[in-house]
């Protein structure tokens, strides 16, 4: 949610459509990824340190991509100006 939250607000406050691109989407399924891991790996028999080392991951991914590609949209003018 934090991270849907993020997305739409740096899309709006920066003046650009309010729709998920490709990436947008590997940011939510990489962070949901990272949730079910952590989540359920033990119940499906994973080894714990490959299980959240893996969620670990895929969460910090997420946060990483999401500096990447909104990280220029926040640091330029906003396209309403």
């Amino acid at each position: 949610m934090t991270m849907a939250v993020m997305t739409r607000a740096s899309l709006g406050h920066t003046g650009r459509p309010k729709q998920a691109d490709r990436l947008t989407i590997l940011i939510y399924m990489l962070v949901n990824l990272g949730a079910l891991l952590r989540v359920f790996g033990p119940t499906i028999g994973l080894p714990t340190q490959l299980m959240l080392s893996t969620a670990a991951a895929a969460w910090s991914g997420a946060y990483l991509l999401f500096a990447a590609v909104y990280g220029p949209y926040l640091i330029r003018a906003s396209l309403d100006e």
